[in-house]
């Protein structure tokens, strides 16, 4: 098998699906809560040149606010495990808070572990500004960024760098994406 691709991919596709919204699953107190914590994290990342500022949430902080949104995931999509970075300090955490200023680029946030098993990504937004847009192509790989620019695909960070989405496009026909008006 590749070394770059996930060890699992067949039970990896047993569990996938199609994206979904889970509207209201936070109550107006809540978010304040998220929120809060989010002001008094330290930052982890200020990556300056993406204008991005990432936050990691220690599992040892505010577990009650932990436990209520790990009970509202789970009722939704059932058992599972969490699968996040450490704290610059070591210790585990709980997720991470991401601020960006600009849109960041083409990457997939699969984990770094080619042998466990990739299962749903989380987004809460604690704001009303700003999309997040999710591509319906798969990719299983570790977490790469990709772009085609040799400058981007030089630079250094935690996710992989490559061009390999390119293969993808030259093969697959696609709808244009109307963005819907509110």
């Amino acid at each position: 098998m590749n070394n770059n691709l996930h060890n699992k991919i067949n039970v990896i596709k047993k569990y996938e699906s199609s994206s979904f919204v889970i509207k209201k699953s936070l109550n107006n107190n809540q978010i304040k809560k998220l929120i809060y914590v989010y002001k008094i994290l330290p930052i982890e990342i200020n990556n300056k040149r993406q204008k991005i500022i990432k936050k990691k949430w220690s599992t040892k902080y505010y577990k009650n606010l932990q436990n209520i949104i790990l009970k509202k995931i789970k009722n939704k999509i059932g058992s599972f495990k969490l699968d996040n970075p450490e704290t610059k300090e070591g210790f585990k955490s709980f997720g991470m808070f991401q601020e960006s200023y600009r849109p960041v680029n083409l990457h997939v946030d699969t984990g770094f572990n080619l042998k466990k098993i990739l299962f749903k990504q989380i987004l809460i937004p604690l704001s009303s500004n700003g999309e997040t847009i999710i591509f319906k192509n798969r990719f299983y790989g570790c977490s790469t960024t990709f772009s085609i620019d040799p400058k981007e695909l030089k630079a250094k960070g935690y996710n992989k760098r490559s061009s390999e989405h390119l293969k993808i496009f030259k093969t697959r026909k696609y709808k244009k994406f109307k963005r819907p008006r509110n």
